[in-house]
């Protein structure tokens, strides 16, 4: 589809998880934010998402959005809890319907693919505008891992009708397509990997905002801290090697792009050390941040991790502490070509596969 010209083609993103506000702290919204800011470049678009924030607070560069909202449901309810999903859903589709009507018609529709959503397929249906999902985890086996899965009988239905109808979908790891294929025989799925927001980082001032010298060697991590993270492991690993610990997401908080390329570029080494109850689906988008600035990166073979890091660092395959911090050693001093995945490049592979 042609991007240019005085008329630019009009892209509807949905963002229908209630658990992924815009403004969230998480790398699931960053993603959100990050991405339909690349469409913006390309597009007319519009965000449609189910909420802004959350009782986390408010995080990153404003994005414009139209947000449905969250309903809530009172605590002695709590076995409603799903029903509340699928009417935050419907008020996505009311919305995007309001906007067609009010003749802003998209030319594509993409949804981020949840539980109990189906926004674009309901307007795309009604309205005969093409449309897709975005897959970037199997939402119920997710949900079933890490939270409490109240419906599951509901949960499996509506995945499957979902993911079966959907005529285009793109995932992000390699997992997940073939999932997609095998588990569902899903027809036109296609893997588009992870970007990133790039900056060229600035070491010297990105030690200032850490408050620390020149002569500190840092070992960096950026992200949050769930248990299969391993985030736990690196106080004990950093203290060993003589090395300044860095927790971006847990210790420190830099959501600004420039900021958070300085500081991750003035790491010495940087890690994504996740354990192996670490989900096979992930695509880290804390390896391609790292990448992008050339710094030597020490992951676990996790997901894609293996995928995305190339020739930019080491895989440990044991995962145990010991072999992590040979590795964290052997690479420190080390600098790398940046491999430069960003955004834009994503929204350009996205923009291929639509009719």
């Amino acid at each position: 589809m042609e991007s240019t010209g005085a008329k630019r083609p009009r892209f509807a993103y949905i963002a229908s998880a209630v658990g992924i506000p815009v403004q969230g702290p998480s790398g699931a919204s960053a993603h959100v934010r990050d991405f339909f800011r690349a469409l913006s470049t390309r597009f007319d678009a519009r965000l449609f998402a189910a909420a802004r924030t959350d009782r986390r607070g408010y995080f990153g560069a404003e994005v414009p959005a139209q947000i449905g909202g969250v309903y809530g449901w009172p605590s002695w309810l709590s076995a409603f809890r799903e029903l509340r999903e699928i009417r935050s859903g419907m008020s996505l589709v009311h919305i995007l319907n309001q906007n067609i009507e009010d003749t802003w018609v998209p030319d594509f529709i993409l949804e981020r693919h949840s539980l109990f959503a189906d926004v674009a397929g309901s307007v795309g249906r009604y309205w005969g505008i093409p449309w897709a999902l975005e897959v970037n985890a199997p939402a119920l086996e997710e949900r079933a891992s890490f939270e409490r899965l109240i419906r599951k009988g509901l949960a499996e239905r509506w995945q499957r009708s979902t993911l079966t109808a959907a005529p285009l979908v793109i995932c992000v790891s390699r997992w997940l397509k073939r999932w997609l294929e095998e588990d569902y025989h899903c027809k036109n799925v296609h893997h588009v990997p992870n970007g990133v927001c790039y900056r060229v980082g600035q070491p010297t001032r990105g030690r200032r905002l850490l408050g620390l010298s020149q002569q500190d060697s840092i070992l960096g991590y950026v992200g949050s801290a769930r248990t299969w993270h391993g985030v736990s492991r690196l106080p004990g690993i950093a203290k060993n090697l003589g090395m300044r610990l860095v927790r971006i997401g847990v210790d420190f908080s830099f959501y600004d792009p420039q900021d958070l390329a300085d500081v991750v570029s003035a790491f010495d080494v940087a890690v994504a050390p996740y354990t192996s109850q670490a989900p096979p689906w992930l695509s880290p988008l804390k390896i391609v941040l790292y990448r992008s600035q050339g710094v030597p990166v020490v992951t676990t073979n996790a997901g894609d991790s293996r995928i995305l890091l190339g020739d930019g660092g080491i895989l440990v395959e044991r995962n145990q502490d010991a072999e992590i911090a040979d590795a964290i050693d052997s690479v420190r001093g080390l600098r790398f070509s940046p491999w430069i995945r960003s955004w834009e490049t994503v929204v350009e592979e996205v923009e291929k596969l639509m009719p």
